[in-house]
Order: C-alpha cells, then structure tokens, then sequence
C-alpha cells in the first residue's frame, strides 16, 4: 500500500499532458485524410492500397534490418574514430606546446571556417541611459574572475582563439594581454552623420556584425550603442564554443537578472501547443514513474544486502555472521559494486589501488574462501539445515490463511501496478514504433532527392561568410491569440504562416523563381531556458516544408496549407527529432564518423536546407510575462537573439515571443543584399491580413497598420 499515493501524481501528470495536447490532436484530424490511405472505395482501389501498404512495409523492414547491420559497423567506427582522434589531439598538443586544443567536435564547429564562424548575436534595448561602468564591473566580477575551488569557472574569456590543422585551440599565455576595455566597448552615437534612433538602428547593428570578430581578441564582444532617446542598445557576439565547451550561459553574459522567483507555475499554459516542435514525440510518463519506483527499490533491498553481509564501516551482524559460501559470493558482489563506484567517482581513478581497497575492507582471501566452502559443506552445517527446513514446513502451512488474507487485502496494489503495466507496454510500444521506422524516416527526409519543383536559386548561390541582421516591427500577442480563436490554428501555425507568406515575398523581390515548398529546419528553444544560467539548453529538429506557392491574396489558405505541412511533419518525423536532439546533447553523428566526413555530410545537408527556423517561445511552466530586467535594475524591453547561419545555410530566422509581442529577427548571408529585409518588413503585414481575413477584432495596432 506504500506505492499507492505515486497514482495520483502519476493521473496528474498524464491528465495536465493530455489535455495540453487534445487541442493540436483535435485540429489535426481534419488533415490526416490528406496524407493517410484511404481504407474505403471500389474493389480495384482496394488492391492498389492493400499493395501500397505491403511494400511499403515491406521497405521499412528492409530500412530497419540494413540500420541493424550496419550497428557493429558504426560501433567499429566509433571505437576507431574515438582512438585515431584522441592520438591526433595528443600529437599536435605536443607539436604545439603552447595551445590548448578542444577535444569535443561539435556540429559548429565541423562547419566552422575563418569567414563563417559559429557567431552568437543577441541585442538587447535597455530602457534608460548607458551604463557602461556598471556593465565592466559585472562581467569583470562576476564571470571573468569567477573562481571555484581555487580555479577560474571560465578562462577561456581571456585567451585567443586559433586553428591549427583544423581543431579549435587556445593559446596559452594570451590571457595575460586581456584587457576589459578591448571586450566592452562603446560605440559611437552617430551613425553616417545622423543620431542613432529606430530609423537606423537596424543598419547600424548589421554594420557592426558584417565586421568580423578580431583575431587578436577573445572570441567574444559586447558592444554599448548610446542613443539620444532613454534608451541603449547592448549587441552581446559570443563564440559559439564558450556555450558548448565552457558551459558558460547568455543569462549570465547579458547581466540578466535571475527571475526564476518570479515564475508562477501554472500546469497548463492555454497556449502550451504553441511550440512548433508540439506534438512530434510523445514524451513517455509512465516508464519513467515505474523506473523511478524499480530504483527506490531496488536501493531499499541494496541497504538491506549491505547490512546484512557487508563487513566495512564496523559492521558487527555481518562480522559476526557464519561464513558460507553464500556469505563470500555476496560480499564479492557488494565489492565489485563499490569498485564501480569509486571509479567512477573519482577523477583520476586508479583501478589497482582501489580494487585492493575495497577487497582488503571485507577479507576477501583464500583463507577466507576455503574456510567459507568448508563451512558450506559440513555434515553439522548440512544436519542443521534439514532440521531447521523441517520447522518450517509446518509453520508455513498455519502461515498460509493469513498470508491469502493480506493478499486478498493487498488487491488494490496488485490492480494498480497492472494498471501501471498497461500504459507501460503501451508507451514501450510507441518508442519500439519509432526505434523500428527510424531508418527510413531518416533516410528519406536527408538522402532523398527533392522534387523538381522545390528546388530553388538559394540552393546555388555561394556565400560569402558575413553576415547582416534585419528584425521586424512588434506584434502584440493578443493578435496573434485572437487569430487563434476566430480560426483555431495554433500560435505557431499562425506565426509560421507569416513566415512562410514574407518568404514568398522574398522570393519576388529577388526575381528569383518561387518554389513549391520550402525545405527548412525548426527549431525550438524555451525563452526561459535560454536566456537562464543553468548553461544547458535542449533543442531538437523538425525538417518542415514551408508552402511558398500560395495566393497572395488569400491568408486563409496560406494557413491551411502550413497547417497540413506542419501536420504532415509532427506525424511522421518523432526518429528524426530523437536524433537531432541525441546530437545536440551528445554529439552522436560528429561522435561516430570522421570530422572531414561529418563535415562533407553537413555541407551537402546544408544545400538542400538553406533556411533555419528558431522559435522562442515562454515555457509552459510560467505564467511570468513580465520584461526582464538587467542586474542593477534597468528594464530590458526588447531582446532579439540570432542563431548563426553556416556551411550553405543563407537565412536565419527567429521568432521571439518577448513581453507580450512577437517579433521576426533576420540573420542572412550578405550576398542576399538588399531583399533580405522584406521578409522582416512583411512579417507583420501578413499577421494583420490574416487577422483581417479571418474575421479576429483588430487590435490598436493592427487598425494603424492597415
């Protein structure tokens, strides 16, 4: 009866997931006709799907038993690529004396060149006059000198950045050149003759970041723009691998303060499937509920063994127990358990010492041994336990009524894990689902070919490296909500929408011919989460294709079909999300294969999908719409964050949701000069039509802009 009070939590959790989720599944079944087989029709149709379906299965399982195969290759692989590249990382650490090189390869960093480096870029408005003293002092107290046990948390803020042979490495001894005033800087608060203000302070940022980072510095840059309004700019650029390699976080690199306090938890968020990555993978709640319970018990019947047998710390029932060899066998047991602990433990385990240790703390010796089978197998020891098995059979049998009682009693208990069981083999199921369709999904989604028709002019132009920003005008939230209600889209398919329509424009102005669709990535970060100080953010990957050949004059139909096309990919794409977010977290596919391969796959990935999608969003978890404020108090009233286009990626956007607006920060390469900025300026054109067009009650704003 001790586990029963685990069911409510448990009916909680499920109960708040199904019902964030049975709005997305709801406006989702309209479409599902549109890309499922029909079951129905004539007898011929019958046929032809009944043999669609077949070979089609019969191509999975193919897909799924080559990947099967292929599993020791990989393995090989890893062990081969692991080995050659920690002899090279040690071969040039001795060549170069004087570097520190990075051991890990992450996507980035295979991708990353001179000209195109992996460039962090997030501005922030302050409300207020600049406070430039107050910024060096932060970071120069609070993160560049920052130390834990003795040692700085993040050096690497005060030395260079180099390549040697095509690894990251930082040069031992700059740091004694590092200067705060060359990493702070204030800029200038004339731009081409004229005050900086809202008119050209687009140009002015795109002017900055077109400028690459010095050499001669730290990879990392924060730029004061003063303004003649109550307001500053701070332009943050920050080296890609001070977030992966350093764990450093923007939320301590922004002077952000810490408003975790301030999060009210709500449970359901009313716009929690506004997430573009909603509803592709089911996240299991049971199987980690039941895993939980198996450890805590698991730990329970581990401290019973250890006090029952275990003679370390002055244990005297084990000491004083007889030594059989039962005895023996379960104390080698507990041994070998407790070298595994302190090895992993330890930071410079050494396997021999400890093995020695733990075996001389419990008298594992052959005298030991010997005199453990000799007490086993006495003729005393043997006659004692015949008797003593003698006593017992009459005792279990009066035993037996009470123990069908308690049984009877404990019903309850047995009924809930078997409750528990059935959604345990149910979300099982889900995940052997996906583990089974994975190859194929992967394979056609990356290797395919595309059609004919979504092939288009981004794909061919080579780029030069720099880069150039554009952002668009706010959009107040409740637009966006009331678009919700009159059409029963999700945030994100109303945000998504507009991007795909100011795409299309992009496509015009440009003169370049309009695809079909549009293949891009998604991504999703939590606002909270990124800008935080935990230095973790996970994000997986949605490959979605974005329908460019709609109507211009028609938002309705825009919407429709981005909602099929999103439909589409979160039912089909759950391995292929998995997979981004294992190499995210663990850097699986830069893990296994050599760096030059790895590199050549993403160049060639890149091609086909030159635009990246990032949508930051709230978390479900907080009510908290209050405007971030820095660490002395002043308001942050407007944060756009740019994640940097590499390889054959030419556009980046993001999608912010800041204060009650939502806003579309633009990172292009600078060879898409000057038709760029209509996909900012359109952004929040496209929002007011389909408002208009769906009949939603205009907002202050949204009546000026029409």
């Amino acid at each position: 009866m001790s586990y029963m009070p685990v069911k409510h939590d448990f009916e909680k959790s499920r109960n708040e997931k199904e019902k964030v989720m049975y709005n997305l599944r709801e406006k989702e079944k309209t479409y599902r006709c549109d890309y499922e087989t029909p079951s129905g029709g004539t007898w011929p149709n019958k046929q032809i799907n009944f043999v669609f379906r077949l070979l089609s299965a019969i191509y999975t399982f193919f897909a799924f038993l080559v990947a099967i195969c292929l599993i020791p290759w990989l393995f090989t692989m890893f062990i081969f690529v692991r080995i050659c590249r920690i002899a090279f990382v040690s071969w040039l650490e001795n060549k170069f004396q004087g570097l520190e090189f990075v051991q890990r390869t992450t996507v980035r960093t295979a991708v990353d060149t001179p000209r195109n480096q992996g460039i962090i870029t997030v501005l922030l408005t302050v409300q207020g006059p600049c406070q430039l003293h107050f910024i060096k002092n932060r970071i120069q107290t609070d993160i560049i000198e920052r130390e834990k046990n003795g040692r700085l948390v993040f050096p690497h803020l005060r030395t260079m950045l180099t390549s040697r042979w095509g690894n990251y490495a930082w040069i031992k001894g700059s740091e004694k050149q590092f200067r705060i005033d060359n990493q702070i800087v204030l800029a200038s608060g004339n731009f081409k003759g004229r005050p900086v203000s809202d008119t050209n302070i687009q140009e002015y940022v795109s002017d900055i970041i077109a400028k690459l980072l010095p050499q001669e510095l730290p990879p990392w840059q924060i730029t004061v723009i003063p303004t003649q309004q109550d307001k500053t700019y701070l332009l943050i650029r920050l080296h890609h691998l001070y977030l992966s390699e350093d764990g450093l976080s923007l939320g301590e690199l922004l002077l952000l303060r810490n408003d975790d306090y301030l999060l009210t938890p709500t449970g359901i968020d009313p716009w929690a499937d506004g997430s573009v990555l909603a509803g592709v993978f089911k996240t299991p709640v049971v199987i980690p509920q039941v895993y939980e319970q198996l450890c805590e018990c698991l730990a329970n019947w581990w401290n019973e063994l250890l006090s029952a047998y275990d003679p370390s710390d002055g244990n005297t029932f084990a000491i004083l127990r007889q030594l059989t060899l039962k005895t023996y066998i379960i104390r080698c047991i507990i041994a070998y358990v407790s070298v595994i602990k302190e090895y992993m433990k330890d930071r410079n385990p050494r396997l021999r010492e400890i093995l020695k240790k733990e075996i001389g703390k419990r008298n594992l010796t052959r005298k030991i041994l010997w005199r453990s089978i000799v007490n086993t197998f006495d003729i005393y020891s043997i006659l004692h336990s015949m008797i003593a098995l003698s006593w017992k059979v009459p005792i279990i049998t009066v035993k037996m009524p009470v123990k069908i009682i308690r049984a009877v009693l404990d019903t309850p208990v047995y009924l809930y894990w078997l409750y528990l069981a059935h959604y345990v083999i149910k979300e099982s199921v889900y995940l052997i689902k996906i583990f089974y369709t994975a190859p194929r999904v992967i394979f056609e989604e990356i290797f395919l070919p595309e059609h004919p028709r979504n092939v288009h002019e981004l794909q061919t132009l080579s780029f030069c490296g720099r880069k150039v920003v554009n952002w668009s005008e706010p959009v107040p939230l409740e637009t966006v909500k009331e678009i919700q209600r009159t059409t029963g889209a999700t945030t994100s398919e109303v945000v998504m929408s507009a991007v795909s329509s100011s795409l299309r424009d992009y496509f015009i102005s440009a003169g370049f011919v309009v695809p079909h669709t549009l293949m891009t990535t998604c991504h999703f970060t939590p606002r909270d989460d990124l800008f935080s100080r935990s230095g973790h953010v996970t994000s997986g990957m949605l490959c979605l294709q974005l329908p460019t050949e709609t109507p211009c004059s028609d938002p309705i139909v825009c919407l429709k079909a981005l909602q099929k096309s999103l439909y589409k990919a979160r039912s089909t794409q759950a391995p292929l999300y998995l997979a981004s977010v294992y190499q995210f977290d663990y850097g699986l596919f830069t893990t296994i294969f050599p760096t030059l391969f790895a590199k050549a796959c993403l160049y060639l990935l890149s091609r086909r999908y030159t635009v990246t999608v990032t949508q930051i969003d709230s978390p479900i978890r907080s009510s908290n719409k209050t405007p971030r404020e820095l660490l002395w108090g002043q308001r942050v009233d407007k944060i756009m964050y740019w994640r940097p286009p590499q390889a054959n990626v030419g556009l980046s956007l993001t999608v912010i949701r800041y204060d009650n607006t939502i806003q579309l920060g633009v990172m292009s390469d600078a060879q898409l000069l000057p038709y760029q900025s209509v996909i900012a300026n359109s952004f929040p054109n496209h929002i007011y039509k389909l408002s208009v067009a769906a009949g939603a009650p205009q907002t202050s704003n949204e009546g000026t802009n029409q």
